[in-house]
């Protein structure tokens, strides 16, 4: 493990998020009456474009990227055979100045970004599998500051996993310290909530904390 680089990297904290249900409905319904004709508009994008959002207001950079994987084992032509054992990923990514990601119109901004690169990745006519080469005009604006992926999928429930001792307590993803990545995952209590993991400096935090709460009285 290599020692923090800078006074920043130090002063890092962890906290986890929960959307609900309710919560999740609510944001589907304000992106769905904004942007009636966007293809994807499910609780992961909107998740991940509410958090995406917050943590634009929190930094203070120029361009900023968000990705997470797809699986593509279900979307291959022609498909894998059926007793595949093993991944089969492909990347779904969106770029945005920060400005327009932040503000009243932030949230509404980024789910439009990822619902519209959603769409244009699993509906690609040379397939669903990214082409980096085809796929260079990302960055046709430059290259971002900030860099956020995705970790852990609502799809598997951890909390229901028993090596013997016991199903876990808490479930944290130690990689998000380091590579600037965001952890999702279905919550305990309930399997329609999302459980989402954040780490950011002291002071980020401090302000992501503040717009992750007020922007919930402004959409629910």
């Amino acid at each position: 493990m290599h020692p923090p680089e800078d006074e920043e990297e130090r002063n890092k904290v962890r906290a986890t998020f929960v959307l609900t249900r309710n919560v999740l409905n609510q944001l589907k319904k304000s992106v769905s009456t904004e942007l009636p004709t966007l293809a994807y508009v499910s609780s992961f994008t909107v998740a991940c474009a509410y958090v995406w959002s917050n943590i634009a207001t929190s930094h203070n950079d120029d361009l900023q990227m968000f990705g997470f994987t797809i699986d593509c084992r279900a979307r291959l032509n022609p498909p894998v055979p059926a007793n595949y054992f093993g991944n089969c990923l492909s990347g779904c990514f969106a770029l945005e100045k920060t400005t327009m990601l932040t503000g009243k119109e932030g949230f509404i901004n980024a789910a439009k970004l990822l619902g519209e690169s959603l769409h244009k990745t699993l509906t690609n006519k040379k397939g669903v599998m990214l082409d980096l080469e085809s796929d260079s005009d990302l960055f046709a604006d430059g290259l971002p500051s900030t860099m956020i992926g995705v970790a852990g999928t609502p799809k598997l429930k951890f909390y229901d996993i028993d090596f013997g001792w016991g199903k876990p307590k808490k479930v944290e993803t130690v990689s998000i310290d380091y590579n600037g990545s965001i952890s999702m995952n279905a919550c305990k209590e309930s399997y329609d909530d999302l459980e989402i993991g954040v780490c950011l400096p002291a002071a980020e935090m401090k302000t992501f904390i503040h717009t992750f709460q007020g922007g919930l009285q402004t959409y629910v």
